[in-house]
């Protein structure tokens, strides 16, 4: 198994080379006597501690974020995305022009080679030191000749042998790059006898909309397109491909993605028609009817995934334990935004600020809350944030900083969305992701476009900086972190324009070559050494600031919902003013986060102006397929036309508009006010949750999937832990000192600096004897020198604040939590050029003492004098 960095012992483990010296040996009543020596060798001590003191401080402060053994990092990809030799639905798509830079894109069939070459960039992914590799399967390779209307589903298992088979040996060669593998079993591509399904079924279903009366016959609806998951069959038919995979390569998964981003997908290519099949619907009465009516399609697509997906739960649990493979946990990779309105001059107009709440209850929580009690793990992927405008994404090309993909650039939105997400579930009896038996959540993919990478550098440490303070301060369950993606490719309808990758690749030469970028570097050293240094930080930033100056630019492949062939540029933003004078600036920024506060918000108005039409009028969307929902569409268009359009004069209906506001918010308590508005006008509802198996086997509780570090040797008897209560700066210097002396030797030492007062009531640090002295002890003022209370250990001066802190004691305000590595020399030879000093004056002082009292005392009486200074000298106490 190749060796993996990134898992290493010595990576957590203090250094090697701060050994105990002998020099560091000083008891405590030696260095208590070491206070009345000579003034030059205390201000040369009390020079050396400051700067130890530096030293270490800065060696202390070095980590921006860190990150421990149970957590871990990986790379993900899919097949759509990467495999050569695959005739799927994107295939087709693209060759009618539906997709965007790709027709002229050289070897664009051949995506990546992962097929064929599997081995290419699973070595660079290893390489990383990551621990987690993400892909797919592909269901139409493995399953390519079926029928949504087929009634016998097994005739639907799998039956390409020898693509199982290749999987089966891709799979192998990532375990023996020594990662785990984390399989997904639907990632955006329905097979294509579900998508274009045949002449003879097409015909039938032309027949089955006109049989449904006058709404069809209006239309001269008919369907050349397959229903896809809205088709009653579609959970059966998966589940049976799915139970295939999982006996059949289960032994080589260590995580389960059932449906990557279910919403997105089913929003774009049952509602948009943006994706497979099309075509596009134009009519946001139609759009949005789609998205929330379950009787048609989004709700209905998700409603037939979230049976699937508790099918395969159960079924996956069954197999484990039947074979006695270990349990994997199974998830969902669900795509969240950071959404927020448009506020020009501190307003935000109120239609953009209910679409955000319609995005947010249908977009966010809906898929998720029919799911909660079946996801051992939440899968998160985030890449940015959706400013809306005028009812839909905004495009402010100088006001926010945008990826080549049209996603604002917003590190601070990746707490905002865990945080909001885990308020909902986090004492939710009935989410098992954040329950005792769960996993917590992953970020199963994180990334940007930036074919320049001028601004990758800086999203990556950002983001890992968010990621470490919503695990530490916020007290989040994020297990793990999956970067999108290793090597540029193909990007669904955007095509190849968009570069995601830690590594490009040359299309125009026959081996399509793959080059590094300075990003994939970066990743490599987070990655091996579980942290990202403030260095690391501020020289990416600094990076992307210095573009901004220099009038630099990058790729920019789509405007809004707009993909192009040909990239516009973009100046780089980083670090200059907007119009407006306000600085961008998308770094993490803790006072920016934002928690949400749903039953206070405005319902969307948008949605129930939609309802109070479609009432109206009598007409309701139940389109069975794309192709009929964008006929509708164009009616629906007409129609308003001729009722003088509710919905697409917005000024006009300001008064609707209010009203239905009004209505709206007077629905409070629930943070559901588009449910409860829903019911009441009698347009929607949602089935209940299908009850599980009373048998389903209990999920293991988490444990950390790698090797811990062994523990810290115990301290040395002849080295106790020592309490410094320092009670002036000369103290202070001298204890740090012997502070710094002692933490080289072995034992944890406690040092109390100045304050107002108090201590320590508990600890879980270890030094309870230490903790419990302090609480009996409390400090004097000091004044100008804030209090603190740190461990000095091997390896540095770190602020305990894992233990509980009282409010307004000790410990209490900001710190920066980290393992520390300062250089081992310089804190050795501080330590023994401290020693020595302390020795000398010590030496220097016990001489003087003896020599004192001989004059004064016999020589018995001299012995005994010397005996108790060394006893109750200073306030050095042992514990």
């Amino acid at each position: 198994m190749p060796h993996r960095p990134g898992m290493t012992e010595n990576a957590i483990m203090p250094d090697p080379r701060m050994a105990p010296t002998p020099s560091a040996a000083s008891s405590p009543s030696s260095l208590s006597s070491m206070l009345p020596g000579s003034r030059s060798t205390a201000l040369i001590t009390i020079f050396i501690v400051l700067m130890a003191l530096i030293t270490v401080s800065g060696a202390a402060a070095d980590a921006a974020a860190d990150f421990s053994d149970d957590f871990w990092f990986g790379i993900a990809t899919a097949p759509a995305h990467q495999e050569d030799q695959l005739d799927d639905v994107w295939q087709k798509f693209a060759r009618e022009g539906h997709v965007r830079a790709w027709k002229d894109v050289p070897r664009a069939e051949e995506r990546l080679r992962a097929w064929s070459e599997p081995e290419t960039d699973i070595r660079l992914a290893a390489e990383t030191g990551v621990q987690v590799y993400r892909m797919g399967v592909d269901w139409g390779r493995l399953v390519p000749d079926c029928s949504l209307d087929t009634t016998e589903p097994d005739s639907c298992r799998i039956q390409n042998e020898a693509a199982l088979k290749h999987y089966e040996e891709i799979l192998g060669l990532v375990r023996r790059y020594g990662m785990k593998v984390m399989l997904t079993l639907f990632h955006h591509s329905f097979p294509k006898w579900g998508t274009w399904p045949e002449e003879a079924v097409a015909a039938a279903a032309k027949q089955r909309e006109r049989d449904k009366g006058d709404l069809s016959d209006r239309l001269n609806a008919g369907s050349g397109t397959g229903l896809m998951w809205q088709h009653p069959n579609a959970a059966q038919l998966f589940v049976t491909f799915g139970l295939d995979v999982v006996r059949r390569l289960g032994h080589l998964v260590d995580f389960w993605v059932i449906f990557n981003e279910p919403v997105i997908f089913t929003a774009l290519s049952h509602c948009m028609g943006m994706w497979p099949p099309g075509p596009a619907v134009t009519s946001v009465p139609v759009q949005v009817n789609c998205l929330t009516n379950p009787a048609t399609g989004s709700l209905k697509a998700q409603l037939n995934m979230v049976a699937a997906h508790r099918q395969m739960y159960v079924l996956i649990r069954q197999a484990e334990q039947e074979r006695g493979w270990p349990a994997a946990p199974v998830g969902v990779a669900h795509l969240l935004m950071d959404t927020r309105p448009y506020v020009s001059y501190g307003t935000a107009h109120q239609v953009d600020s209910a679409t955000e709440l319609f995005l947010k209850l249908f977009a966010r929580y809906l898929f998720i809350d029919m799911l909660r009690d079946v996801l051992d793990f939440c899968g998160i992927n985030y890449y940015g944030e959706e400013i809306i405008h005028d009812g839909g994404p905004a495009s402010l090309p100088q006001e926010v900083e945008y990826s080549s993909n049209g996603r604002g650039i917003s590190a601070t939105g990746m707490v905002n969305v865990l945080s909001q997400f885990h308020s909902r579930y986090a004492n939710d009896p009935e989410a098992r992701f954040t329950g005792p038996e769960g996993y917590g959540y992953v970020i199963t993919e994180n990334g940007i476009a930036d074919g320049s990478d001028l601004l990758r550098p800086a999203y990556i440490t950002e983001h890992l900086v968010a990621l470490a303070h919503a695990r530490s301060v916020l007290d989040i369950p994020v297990r793990g972190y999956i970067h999108w993606t290793i090597t540029d490719n193909w990007e669904w309808a955007d095509g190849y324009c968009p570069k995601f990758g830690l590594v490009s690749v040359d299309r125009s030469h026959p081996a399509m070559p793959r080059t590094p970028r300075l990003s994939y570097w970066l990743y490599k050293d987070i990655v091996q050494a579980r942290r990202v240094s403030w260095r690391q930080k501020e020289e990416a930033w600094a990076n992307a600031t210095r573009a901004a100056a220099n009038n630099q630019t990058h790729d920019v492949c789509r405007v809004g919902v707009l993909a192009l062939d040909t990239p516009l540029q973009a100046r780089i933003l980083a670090g200059s003013d907007d119009p407006h004078g306000n600085p961008i600036d998308w770094r993490f920024n803790a006072s920016n986060i934002r928690l949400d506060a749903e039953a206070t918000r405005r319902a969307s108005t948008l949605l129930v102006a939609s309802m109070a039409f479609s009432k109206a009028t009598g007409i309701d969307p139940l389109a069975d397929t794309v192709e009929t929902m964008a006929a509708l569409s164009n009616k629906w268009d007409t129609l308003m036309a001729e009722h003088q359009s509710r919905m697409d004069r917005w000024e006009t209906q300001r008064a609707d508009f209010d009203r239905y506001t009004q209505m709206a918010t007077s629905v409070n308590g629930t943070g559901f006010m588009l449910d409860a508005i829903g019911h009441w006008m009698g347009i929607y509802h949602y089935p209940p949750n299908p009850p599980l198996p009373p048998a389903l086997p209990p999920f293991p509780p988490p444990s950390n999937p790698y090797p811990p570090s062994p523990p810290p040797p115990p301290p040395s008897p002849s080295h106790p832990p020592v309490v410094f209560d320092l009670w002036s700066a000369s103290q202070l210097a001298f204890g740090t000192a012997a502070a710094l002396v002692a933490g080289t030797a072995g034992p944890a030492v406690v040092l109390l600096t100045g304050g107002s007062s108090g201590g320590r009531e508990d600890s879980d640090s270890g030094a309870d004897a230490s903790a419990g002295h302090l609480a009996g002890h409390p400090s004097k003022h000091l004044d100008g020198v804030d209090q603190r209370v740190f461990l000095i250990q091997p390896g540095g001066l770190v602020p305990p604040s894992a233990a509980p802190v009282r409010p307004g004691s000790v410990g209490q305000g900001p710190a920066v939590v980290s393992s520390a590595r300062p250089d081992p020399w310089v804190l050795t030879v501080l330590a023994l050029a401290a020693a020595l000093l302390a020795g000398l004056s010590a030496w220097g002082s016990w001489g003087a003492k003896r020599r004192r009292s001989a004059t004064r005392a016999g020589p018995g009486e001299a012995g005994s004098a010397g005996k108790r200074g060394g006893e109750n000298g200073g306030r050095f106490e042992m514990l």
